[in-house]
């Protein structure tokens, strides 16, 4: 669930993107539990007039590194035994064309699908994952604009929660040779265009 009432807030949880800390922040008695889903898709679950009054905001991250973080969360032998190598996944997904993710996990799809309809983004903040500790301060301050006087308040300083432990702390680049790089880029596109990064 993407919505904690407590806060007044949305917060449209992306896979591998930090949504089980911040879920972990904000989560409280009155909501249900961690779930992944669409921004459109809370509104349809819910009164529209409520969600589109409260503050509703999204992590994104960088394609490259949010792709590697799949693989290995998905790859590893305590998920759901994702067989293929590295190489194999990419060379599959480029193969079925950009709209590969379609028959695939949740943790595939593109970050865009959860934010936006076109190029129009649907949330009102978008924070990059790689600012998310200097960000993280300001999104409760905004929070807690609306929320009566009284109230405890979230946390400012974050964790991290559910980390892929086979990448050691192992940097993305080392994942690709240029030619995976540019198929990466290719299905993740329009990713790398709505949130600005670099290809």
């Amino acid at each position: 669930m993407s919505v904690y009432h407590k806060w007044n807030a949305v917060f449209v949880q992306i896979p591998k993107n930090a949504s089980t800390t911040i879920h972990g922040v904000l989560n409280n008695r009155t909501d249900e539990d961690h779930d992944h889903e669409l921004y459109i898709e809370t509104l349809s679950k819910n009164d529209p007039e409520l969600i589109e009054s409260y503050f509703s905001f999204a992590i994104v991250r960088n394609p490259y590194d949010r792709f590697v973080s799949m693989w290995e969360y998905l790859h590893g032998p305590d998920e759901y035994l994702w067989t293929l190598s590295f190489e194999e996944t990419v060379n599959l997904f480029y193969e079925r064309g950009r709209f590969f993710y379609t028959t695939e996990n949740i943790h595939w799809w593109p970050q865009a699908r959860f934010v936006a309809i076109k190029n129009a983004i649907l949330v009102d903040e978008i924070i990059r994952i790689e600012e998310l500790d200097t960000r993280w301060p300001q999104i409760v301050e905004k929070m807690m604009e609306n929320v009566p006087a009284g109230f405890s308040r979230p946390t400012t300083i974050l964790g991290v929660s559910n980390p892929s432990p086979s990448r050691q702390g192992r940097p993305w680049q080392d994942y690709y040779t240029p030619e995976l790089k540019e198929k990466v880029y290719e299905l993740y596109k329009r990713d790398f265009l709505l949130f600005n990064y670099p290809k």
